[in-house]
Order: structure tokens, then C-alpha cells, then sequence
């Protein structure tokens, strides 16, 4: 239900046509059968649409690269603001935040998850704009706030080694910084789409002799629905 929910919502505030699906019908195909939430096998169509948006949604909206850019910058912004914390450097943001990224979760679980629940994306934000013109975290703040993202390099082999410590490098002459300080500035990783997993979360198919079995056996559309890509964030902005 909540798959369905957001495939409609996300494709309705982005305009992407790809995440519609029918869910009416999709509802109409469920069934129970020993004890196990199934979908009757005239519903098999529409639920392949349903895993084809899924992918497309990824593929095109929620893994674009303009949002896994702002995501690594994000997460680096937050990251380097635990380090500063930790060296009692200052960083301006409300008591909330500041309670959740300087408790030791194993030390005092009951003081982060009081803070946590306080917490919404209007902590996070309003840390980025106090924070606009401090001396050390003024080039993620600024990029993220005036939308000046890092750029991204995409590949579908890994990332050498050589290549991420020449960037590491540069970076840390350009902006006259310490190599390590420089990994919070150039970023790597992969990200894949994956339509379907059976493993992790199966679609059964009831037959129309009420037999249950897995999609995969009904359909060769999952094997064909997951792609990886590998990529670098260097810290040079666009």
C-alpha cells in the first residue's frame, strides 16, 4: 500500500507520467490464501506495470543525479558538522539537532531518541542557513541552499583508486585544506535500481486452481528490472 501510495504521489508533484499505476485494479486482484497475501493471477499484468513504474520512478526521479548529488552533499554537510562538534569547533543549529549529533547513542539512548522525536527536515535546513558564512562548512551549506551542486561523474565500472586520491589532492590544494578534510568534499559510491527483489520482499501469484507461487515463475520481468552504476561527486561545483 504505501509502494502504491507514493508511486501516485510522487508522480503526480513531479510530472513524471512513468509512476501511474492502477492501483484500483491492483487492490481488486488481492486475496488471502493460507494465510498469505496473494494477487489472483488475472492480476499478473498489472502488476508488472506497477514494477515498471517502480523502476522508472527510480531510474528517472528518486536516483537522478541531481538528487543523489544534493543527498551525498547533505549527508557530508551533517558528517562534518559531528567532526566539528567533536574538536569543539562551533556550529549554529537548534538544541534538537544538536542533541541527536553530539550524544553518543550507546552511551545515552534515551537523551537522542527524546531529541530525535523532536526532529523534522526544518532542523536540518535551518542549520544550513546559520551556517552560510562559517569558515569551514560555508561550501556545502552555500552549494545546497543557493543550489550550486557538486558535480557527478557517472560509470558503470568501479571507481579507481588513483583517480579518487588525484582528486583528493587537487581538492585539498584548491581550497587549501587537509587531504582528510577533503574527503568530506569529493564523495564515491554506487547506487542500483531494482524494480524487484524476490528475495526481500516476494509477490506471490494465486493460480485460478487457488496453487500459490512465487512471480518470478510467472513472469521474466524481474531479472530484467535492475541496473548499477558506480560513480565520484567531486567537489568542484557547476
Amino acid at each position: 500500500m504505501d509502494r502504491m501510495d507514493y508511486l501516485s504521489r510522487d508522480s503526480y508533484y513531479t510530472g513524471v507520467a512513468e509512476g501511474v499505476i492502477g492501483y484500483d485494479r491492483i487492490i481488486k486482484m488481492l486475496n488471502v490464501c493460507d494465510q498469505q497475501l496473494v494477487v489472483e493471477e488475472k492480476g499478473l499484468h498489472s502488476i508488472e506495470k506497477f514494477l515498471i513504474s517502480r523502476y522508472l520512478m527510480y531510474a528517472q526521479v528518486y536516483l537522478h543525479k541531481t538528487s543523489l548529488v544534493a543527498e551525498k552533499m547533505l549527508k557530508s554537510a551533517v558528517e562534518r558538522a559531528i567532526a566539528l562538534i567533536k574538536t569543539g569547533d562551533g556550529v549554529d543549529m537548534t538544541p534538537q539537532l544538536f542533541g541527536v549529533l553530539s550524544t553518543d547513542l550507546q552511551y545515552d539512548p534515551a537523551r537522542i531518541l527524546t531529541s530525535f522525536s523532536a526532529l523534522d527536515d526544518m532542523d536540518v535546513w535551518d542549520m544550513l542557513k546559520r551556517n552560510l558564512d562559517h569558515p569551514d562548512k560555508s561550501m556545502l551549506c552555500r552549494g545546497l541552499i543557493y543550489r550550486n551542486l557538486f558535480e557527478i561523474r557517472m560509470s558503470h565500472e568501479p571507481v579507481a583508486e588513483e583517480v579518487m586520491e588525484q582528486l583528493l589532492g587537487e581538492t585539498a590544494n584548491l581550497v587549501s585544506i587537509s587531504h582528510e578534510d577533503a574527503a568530506f568534499l569529493v564523495f564515491q559510491g554506487k547506487e542500483s535500481v531494482s524494480g524487484y527483489k524476490e528475495d526481500q520482499s516476494a509477490i506471490r501469484m494465486m493460480t485460478k486452481g487457488g496453487m500459490v507461487i512465487p512471480l518470478s515463475e510467472y513472469t521474466g520481468l524481474a531479472d530484467a528490472l535492475t541496473i548499477e552504476k558506480r560513480g565520484i561527486i567531486p567537489s568542484g561545483q557547476k
